[in-house]
């Protein structure tokens, strides 16, 4: 009986067929079929939707365009080995808890596929939960010095401890539903502002 077959071209579905004979000369035949696949399971890593910074220590682990057949999959924070990884099934969203203090961190993807050929996909995202600082000035519009002006319009300066974008209102400011601008930076200086329209001390928040 020969049991070799012939695995070449294409991987998909192989089908395989045998014929056996017995000494009166009674013939049987069998077929059976098995899925050959050669290439490693692929996918996408997107960590928190895409973001390079996160506020937020669970955040979600995202693999798109993954293979059809992709079974399992492991995540970690630490360096991952595949072949000997504790897997899980595979799930293309999943949330994952960041460990440790601020900063980089990297994420590590195992994908495993219902051959047993594996993917490491990596992905690095910044976690800040520390709120940024800094100091704001109010000068007046001509860059002339003093406590007072007599004109509505101000000119706003401010720096933080690390790049910002900001938002700028009289009096009270809700900075969770804020209007912010786009370019993030350490400092600015010289944004035109007005002041309420009623004298008196004047509070400008950022």
């Amino acid at each position: 009986l020969d049991t070799s077959s012939d695995n070449s071209g294409s991987d998909g579905d192989k089908v395989i067929t045998a014929c056996v004979k017995d000494r009166a000369g009674n013939v049987g035949k069998g077929t059976s079929s098995i899925g050959l696949d050669r290439k490693n399971p692929g996918g996408t890593l997107v960590l928190a939707g895409g973001s390079s910074h996160t506020r937020s220590t669970s955040i979600e682990v995202s693999v798109t365009n993954a293979d059809s057949d992709v079974a399992q999959m492991a995540i970690s924070s630490l360096a991952i080995t595949c072949a000997t990884a504790s897997t899980v099934g595979f799930n293309p969203r999943t949330l994952f808890a960041l460990s440790g203090i601020d900063g980089e961190k990297t994420v590590n993807v195992c994908l495993k596929d219902r051959a047993g050929r594996s993917t490491l996909l990596s992905g690095t995202i910044v976690l800040d939960t520390t709120a940024p600082a800094g100091s704001l000035t109010i000068a007046r519009a001509d860059g002339s010095a003093g406590d007072f002006t007599s004109a509505r319009s101000v000119n706003i300066s401010g720096s933080g401890n690390e790049a910002i974008v900001y938002a700028l209102a009289n009096e009270g400011l809700d900075c969770s539903s804020a209007t912010y601008g786009s370019t993030f930076s350490t400092t600015f200086s010289g944004v035109a502002f007005d002041l309420f329209d009623q004298d008196g001390l004047r509070t400008v928040k950022a």
